[in-house]
């Protein structure tokens, strides 16, 4: 029961979490994009490109990790890019252009909202957050021939040993008159299997005498 239970809360934790993160995520694309008033990383990139065209790349910037972190890919890289980013466009908004301190306020609120989205979940959580994600699913081997092992027939006694093959010089002429060219030319070379003859030598045969005598 309370394995169940704690399941149960875990699921609401991670479902609320999920929300916070779209909710938080939605809001800074439309501010990368120029929809809402809020952080939007142009002021970190104005400095080395100009007013017009360092809140063009500081929005674009800004709104690729805000729409990978809508996504949930790469969830604690993303918020943790997004909540470095926003600081310090927060102190650069502050020091440099001498904005009021509630922007600032408002920063830190984001950094905050965005570090509970980076500490919260655990990696199952992190998985299944995910909106594109690739789910590994089992695959069957199908054998497309039977594999049959083949039957080894090993031959008893003498036989199962490795005869060796002695090579005997056959002459086709006749045995009592002399070998001429003919009959030498139709010599040939026939192998013959000729089975060794096993002799067996008893060192001991002679202890064996003298014990007896």
């Amino acid at each position: 029961m309370t394995n169940v239970k704690r399941a149960s809360d875990d699921a609401i934790k991670t479902t609320g979490l999920n929300l916070i993160r779209i909710l938080l995520a939605s809001y800074l694309i439309a501010s990368a994009l120029g929809l809402a008033q809020g952080p939007h990383g142009g002021p970190l990139a104005a400095p080395f490109l100009g007013e017009e065209l360092g809140r063009s790349v500081g929005g674009g910037v800004y709104f690729l990790l805000a729409f990978f972190l809508l996504c949930g890919i790469k969830l604690r890289v993303m918020a943790l890019s997004l909540a470095a980013m926003t600081l310090a466009s927060g102190f650069v908004m502050i020091f440099a252009h001498n904005a009021l301190l509630e922007v600032f306020w408002r920063d830190l609120a984001i950094v905050a909202a965005l570090m509970l989205t980076y500490l919260a979940p655990d990696r199952r959580a992190l998985k299944h957050s995910a909106i594109f994600r690739r789910s590994p699913k089992v695959r069957r081997v199908e054998m497309s021939d039977r594999i049959v092992p083949r039957r080894v027939t090993v031959k008893d006694g003498l036989a199962a040993r490795s005869e060796p093959r002695r090579a005997r010089l056959v002459s086709a002429a006749t045995a009592d008159a002399p070998l001429g060219k003919g009959d030498l030319a139709r010599l040939r070379l026939n192998f013959l299997d000729v089975e060794d003859e096993l002799e067996v030598t008893n060192i001991f045969a002679d202890l064996d005498k003298r014990a007896v005598a």
